[in-house]
């Protein structure tokens, strides 16, 4: 294998991806296997690949493109991902769902429903447990600490941004919710009690996995 291809640091998603079409192609196994491993590193594949979401995809049309390279390639690990983060990114003003048209002749009509159907399952899921199952998320459920009222002590939960911008915390949830809930749970509320911090980072980090394991269900995806 030629030095200048052993190490990709600094190789984009469009020549490894075209590496691997072009090695897939003429059965050059070893060099499309090197370039399959450099794609798992740059693209997000995991639940642990969440907080690299927006550093990698950074607009409609390169997110496109690796959902037609994936499909074409036969390479799912990295469709359920593309389809959240295309379904996420970018939303206007008016809350109009807008990438598709952005992301130019790469997705299929068939991309399109899976999207629309995609994000309208996240959101139904989001609200629906945030709304009736995990208060401690952030989103609105009980506003007073017991143990800090039995104990004497402080705890910061009742004053949670919740109670006084709760529209705006909603829009916030709903725009990006496996990023909201991967920082509630790498970075826990300040000056919360001990077990309201704990309760928070453990309820934010089970409803972080539940939707993650439900993406490819939600865009219509076999597993």
């Amino acid at each position: 294998m030629p030095d200048q291809i052993r190490e990709a640091q600094n190789f984009t998603f469009d020549k490894l991806s075209g590496i691997y079409t072009l090695c897939d192609k003429y059965i050059i196994d070893d060099i499309r296997e090197w370039a399959l491993s450099w794609l798992k590193e740059i693209l997000p594949t995991s639940e642990d690949d969440i907080c690299k979401m927006g550093g990698v995809y950074t607009s409609a049309s390169l997110v496109a493109r690796v959902i037609a390279f994936a499909r074409d390639a036969d390479l799912p690990q990295f469709l359920p991902l593309a389809y959240y983060a295309i379904a996420t990114y970018p939303w206007s003003k008016d809350d109009e769902f807008s990438s598709f048209s952005e992301a130019g002749d790469s997705l299929s009509e068939h991309d399109g429903y899976r999207i629309e159907v995609g994000r309208n399952a996240i959101h139904a899921e989001v609200l629906g447990r945030a709304f009736s199952c995990l208060p401690d998320i952030g989103l609105p459920g009980r506003s007073t600490c017991m143990a800090a009222m039995v104990n004497g002590g402080t705890c910061a939960k009742v004053r949670q941004r919740v109670w006084s911008e709760p529209a705006e915390l909603v829009a916030e949830v709903l725009r990006s919710p496996l990023e909201y809930l991967d920082r509630r749970v790498k970075t826990p509320p300040r000056n919360w009690c001990s077990s309201c911090t704990l309760e928070a980072v453990t309820q934010a980090a089970l409803m972080r996995h539940a939707l993650y394991e439900r993406l490819s269900s939600f865009f219509l995806l076999s597993k």
